[in-house]
């Protein structure tokens, strides 16, 4: 081939590299922007998740300590309640108060709580309504006359809820909660269980600042989780180990099998270590109860065009471990 007609491909070659991206800051093609999204979006959903975040484990004690905590129970289940419609007291991590609304059959219970040490600290307000029922009709205790229900609706009272929280990489500032649940009563040898599914999705919306690898981010964010037959033993030995707080001695829930299904959204803003280029959000995640047991769950968190991103939660904490 002539030295001219080589120089024409060469030089037309060049021409059509040229149009080829040299780099790009579409996160669609830099998995490790996107990774670290979904890094984030993971640590705001273990915070929503945890006992001592006021998260859904903390919700689910509350939910079984209706049956199992002398505070709550009737006198014929063992507990104290039963001696008026009014009453107040120490809970897990605060107070409570509690009315019970003999026209409606319901109770309402008002939470107080605060925690701290070295580590973590936080406080949060908590409003419920629940009523227990056996085959649909309502009762005033877990156990009434000696009928235990079958049943218990709990439900979020958003007005009534507000909170934060500080851990080595959240600190979290709740804006709204709501939701509800329903929970089946059975009864498994020496254990009563209680699976509890979503009757209208926990939805929570809050602004955490995320510290992580020397970056600061704030995610205004909203989550909405859906739980699908969350397994919760209500027996003290199938908790989680023994906390003692304010010279209480108690121990939180663990759920046996299950999962949550759910939604992150968030706008973030980088105040420092601009580490990834979205700024609008999106994930989808599931955490999978049961598996391996301990104090931890299995969370997987995907996105599109992102890849798995999987961890597990601390359900004490409210950390990833």
């Amino acid at each position: 081939m002539q030295p001219s007609k080589l120089f024409s491909l060469a030089s037309a070659a060049l021409i059509a590299l040229s149009f080829l991206p040299m780099g790009c800051k579409d996160n669609a093609s830099n998995p490790v922007a996107e990774n670290l999204a979904s890094e984030d979006a993971a640590n705001v959903i273990a915070g929503e998740i945890g006992t001592q975040s006021g998260g859904v484990n903390d919700m689910l004690t509350d939910l079984t300590d209706l049956r199992r905590s002398p505070i709550f129970a009737s006198p014929e289940d063992g507990g104290s309640g039963g001696f008026g419609f009014h009453d107040q007291g120490f809970g897990r991590y605060g107070t409570y108060t509690r009315t019970y609304d003999p026209q409606t059959q319901t109770w309402t219970v008002v939470i107080e709580a605060s925690f701290q040490n070295p580590r973590h600290s936080g406080s949060w307000r908590r409003e419920y309504k629940y009523f227990f029922s056996k085959n649909n009709v309502k009762q005033q205790f877990f156990i009434t006359n000696g009928v235990m229900a079958d049943k218990v609706n709990f439900e979020i009272v958003e007005s009534g809820c507000s909170g934060q929280f500080t851990n080595p990489r959240i600190s979290h500032q709740l804006t709204a909660l709501r939701g509800s649940v329903e929970a089946t009563v059975s009864v498994s040898g020496n254990d009563t269980l209680l699976t509890v599914n979503s009757v209208q999705p926990r939805y929570r919306a809050a602004i955490d600042s995320i510290r992580i690898r020397g970056g600061l981010r704030t995610s205004n964010h909203n989550l909405t989780l859906t739980l699908n037959n969350v397994v919760v033993p209500t027996s003290l030995e199938r908790r989680l180990p023994e906390e003692v707080f304010a010279g209480r001695r108690f121990r939180n829930v663990r759920p046996i099998s299950g999962t949550i299904t759910g939604t992150y959204n968030a706008f973030i803003t980088f105040q420092r270590g601009d580490r990834y280029d979205e700024r609008e959000v999106t994930r989808n995640f599931t955490i999978t109860f049961g598996n391996g047991g301990g104090d931890s769950v299995d969370l997987e968190v995907t996105g599109r065009n992102a890849p798995r991103f999987k961890a597990r939660i601390n359900l004490q904490t409210g950390e990833l471990n």
